[in-house]
């Protein structure tokens, strides 16, 4: 090969990797801007205090809570037969409700977990709320046996 055509493959691959080069820093530019947008956008469907209250235990954004209830005073609430104060309280509607709402938030596993704990009411409730929104298959299907052999 001639000094002349080596210079002149030396200059076209020279091109190449200054094109190459540019397009390459041209789509990081542009990925850069997406995920700015992304984040943006995900920031604006989280309200800021989410992070903060799911930290503290407390519920997020949107979720609907019962007013804390005021302490007991002495002989308000007389233990039941099991100790555990005031049993019409913990198996009211709205205590309950509460439970299933905040139970059928947690991740699979860990609410898989609770579910030995549950009424067969309970259980229905659990399973009507799941239903109705995440629909995970394996949550309905433990409902489903532990239903089963209730």
């Amino acid at each position: 090969m001639s000094d002349s055509a080596h210079e002149r493959g030396e200059q076209a691959r020279e091109v190449t990797r200054a094109a190459f080069a540019k397009a390459l820093s041209s789509t990081a530019a542009g990925l850069s801007a997406a995920a700015k947008a992304l984040q943006s956008t995900a920031q604006q469907l989280r309200p800021p205090d989410d992070d903060a209250a799911s930290a503290k235990g407390r519920p997020s954004a949107g979720t609907t809570t019962e007013p804390p209830k005021p302490p007991s005073s002495p002989g308000s609430t007389a233990p039941d037969a099991s100790g555990s104060a005031d049993a019409a309280s913990s198996t009211s509607p709205a205590a309950s409700s509460s439970k299933i709402e905040s139970l059928a938030e947690k991740p699979v596993r860990a609410l898989l977990g609770e579910l030995d704990a549950l009424k067969p009411s309970e259980l229905r409730a659990l399973r009507q709320a799941e239903n109705a929104s995440k629909q995970r298959k394996t949550v309905l299907d433990a409902i489903d046996r532990k239903l089963g052999s209730a």
